[in-house]
């Protein structure tokens, strides 16, 4: 969230994260770190998906959303523009839209 007309939404942000309880977020943390890779598995996937990514997504960039694209047949890349790992918050508009889309195109 680097956009400077944001600043009351990052500082809103940020009280809301520094509020947690700190054994709670070393868990969640530690599971995202021990977790097992699934990559093998999305070859697997039958049902329609969307993939969303933001364009400045540090933490699942662009490059490992489209590997996840590509092992998935069929499935659909969206990608945010102006959003991070938080694009539903970041761009609620683009990523309703993005989700609105895929929902019609899957009736």
């Amino acid at each position: 969230m680097a956009d400077k007309l944001r600043k009351s939404d990052r500082k809103q942000w940020l009280t809301m994260l520094q509020s947690n309880r700190k054994g709670g977020v070393v868990k969640a943390t530690m599971g995202v770190i021990d977790r097992t890779g699934t990559y093998e598995q999305l070859g697997d996937i039958t049902t329609p998906t969307l993939i969303v990514v933001g364009d400045e997504d540090a933490a699942t960039p662009y490059a490992k959303s489209e590997r996840m694209h590509f092992a998935i047949a069929g499935s659909k890349l969206a990608i945010i523009k102006g959003a991070g790992h938080t694009s539903t918050v970041e761009e609620p508009d683009q990523v309703n839209r993005v989700l609105s889309q895929f929902l019609t195109s899957c009736v």
